[in-house]
């Protein structure tokens, strides 16, 4: 959704006998295509160096499906995350920097939480191996990728189901705010009113 960012695209664009859930649907398609392209090829190249090269006795099938998984859910995630900001937004420079902000808040405003707690209330301890934190961790695509190798299979489905519900809120609201977004806010860095209020102070 690069064009939204610019008000000469944004204006051709918007100029065509398209509807604006025709531009964001093809354009999230398109884009949703070209993520997988890169991931399926190296997928198919590992896959034929387990079958027909010696190193297939070194490779495990099930790692390469594994990997896979993986790859694909959190970029896809990823991917929704950034194209939902992009419609908040009107600058690439800030598009960048609030979808790295969204993905590490929820991580960082528990942690700031639980620190806060353990200097303000005398006798509380907090086991750091299982805490609230590790397990935000795990709903965030970003920080998904910390722990990811050691995944199990049960694991790999409850993160799957997590990252259907954010692709899902993602493209819903990237929408609903592409929608009712401003042409002439392009080049903005916020570009929705309603949230201009929050950026200024």
């Amino acid at each position: 959704l690069r064009y939204m960012q610019t008000s000469k695209s944004v204006t051709l664009l918007h100029s065509m006998p398209f509807t604006r859930g025709q531009l964001y649907a093809s354009n999230w398609i398109s884009g949703f295509i070209l993520l997988l392209i890169p991931i399926l090829i190296n997928f198919l190249i590992l896959i034929s160096l387990f079958a027909f090269t010696k190193y297939g006795a070194i490779i495990q099938i099930e790692i390469l499906w594994k990997w896979l998984a993986i790859i694909s859910m959190i970029s896809i995630s990823l991917y929704s995350i950034t194209v939902m900001v992009g419609c908040f937004t009107g600058s690439s420079i800030a598009q960048m920097l609030f979808t790295y902000i969204l993905n590490f808040l929820p991580v960082a405003a528990i942690a700031g939480w639980y620190y806060t707690l353990l200097g303000m209330l005398y006798g509380l301890r907090i086991n750091f191996d299982d805490t609230l934190i590790d397990k935000v961790a795990k709903f965030m695509p970003i920080t998904q990728m910390f722990d990811a190798t050691s995944w199990k299979a049960e694991m790999i489905g409850k993160v799957a189901i997590i990252n259907v519900v954010i692709v899902a809120l993602s493209l819903v609201i990237g929408y609903f705010v592409y929608k009712f977004r401003n042409l002439e806010k392009a080049g903005d860095v916020i570009s929705n009113g309603v949230l201009k209020p929050i950026f200024k102070y």
